[in-house]
């Protein structure tokens, strides 16, 4: 997002700035979920992988992805449908034109939320340095798609780049766990229960 706010500066008009910063931060609601549930997850998962207990974590890795997707999706909703309110309401009218800003990066800290529990399991099995390269390429990524997009839709292009460069990381985060094979995922569970969130 420091890269977003410092290129919007040089590209854009700089009242955009403090726009988008309101609208981001709004979004980064959804982060909150990330913040409970990661710091009791991580050093759990580091005891599992360490005893090669792949049953329980696996059991584990369940819970905290829905539970993820439980606290997060009504966030979602409440942005998509009363976003522009939200940000009247916080920060004033002038703010409402944002909603599509704050909807997008909703939906990019929703990624956010569902891959922290690869990512704890990928950094407690001695990937740090493999996932500190894929942060790396995520950064460029953002940056270059910035500079393009922010000229082409200002604030929403900055939106755009950064969602783009988080599900980079998200699929980056599936990827290498898939390697590790310290179990099967069940991706039925986890797709119906999406599924019957967004549409029950």
């Amino acid at each position: 997002h420091w890269v977003d706010v410092i290129m919007l500066g040089i590209l854009s008009e700089i009242e955009n700035v403090g726009l988008y910063t309101a609208s981001i931060r709004t979004s980064e609601f959804i982060l909150l979920i990330i913040w409970v549930f990661y710091p009791i997850f991580t050093p759990l998962s580091a005891k599992l992988i360490k005893e090669r207990n792949f049953e329980s974590l696996k059991r584990y890795f369940h819970k905290i992805v829905i539970l993820s997707l439980f606290l997060s999706l009504p966030l979602l909703y409440t942005f998509v449908l009363k976003g522009d309110l939200i940000l009247k309401i916080l920060f004033g009218a002038e703010f409402e034109v944002m909603k599509k800003v704050l909807v997008i990066m909703g939906f990019s800290n929703l990624l956010m939320a569902i891959q922290s529990p690869f990512v704890s399991i990928l950094l407690m099995s001695g990937e740090q340095k493999t996932w500190a390269k894929f942060n790396f390429i995520s950064l460029i990524i953002n940056i270059i798609l910035n500079f393009t997009l922010i000229k082409l839709f200002n604030t929403l292009g900055a939106a755009i780049a950064t969602s783009i460069s988080f599900v980079f990381l998200t699929f980056s985060s599936f990827y290498l766990f898939g390697k590790k094979k310290f179990f099967n995922l069940d991706f039925k569970v986890i797709i119906l229960f999406f599924l019957l969130q967004i549409f029950v």
